[in-house]
């Protein structure tokens, strides 16, 4: 009976305690994001509720989900108006090592979107959200598993 090469055993080892401890944080570009359908079906609402927005509030003021969808809290009359919105890149960042999500039930991620947002007096406004949702986030693939994103922070940068 033969013996199983040492050297692979021991890159299965290496390789299963590499995928029990790592924690994931893949970053895309806007380019990327919008070329792959399970980054940009989580990210979509988020583009979507900026560019939809007319009005962009100062800074300080708190965006809230209700009823499913993104809303900003006692949007001031006096609020920028909003010309254009670019997503510039997004960040998944996994609530635990990667062999434990995949093992837990109910996982989280979060994730920051970072856009700027141009007013129509020319002003560029860059802009950090961070959500977070039930879901997974692996090497090869993100996947939702919530309804829907949670707003944690916005940051006027």
């Amino acid at each position: 009976m033969k013996k199983p090469p040492v050297l692979l055993i021991g890159i299965i080892g290496i390789l299963a305690c590499f995928i029990a401890i790592i924690k994931l944080d893949l970053v895309y570009d806007a380019e990327t994001m919008r070329n792959q359908n399970d980054i940009s079906v989580i990210v979509l609402p988020v583009e979507r509720f900026l560019q939809n927005s007319t009005l962009l509030p100062p800074p300080g003021t708190e965006l809230v989900r209700r009823n499913g969808n993104l809303e900003w809290v006692n949007l001031p009359a006096f609020a920028s108006r909003i010309a254009n919105v670019h997503v510039s890149s997004v960040r998944f960042t996994s609530g635990a090592p990667l062999l434990s999500s995949i093992l837990d039930d109910d996982p989280t991620y979060s994730i920051e979107v970072v856009a700027t947002v141009t007013t129509v007096d020319g002003k560029q406004i860059p802009l950090r959200l961070t959500f977070w949702d039930y879901g997974l986030v692996t090497p090869w693939f993100v996947q939702s598993r919530g309804d829907g994103l949670k707003p944690v922070s916005v940051s006027w940068n």
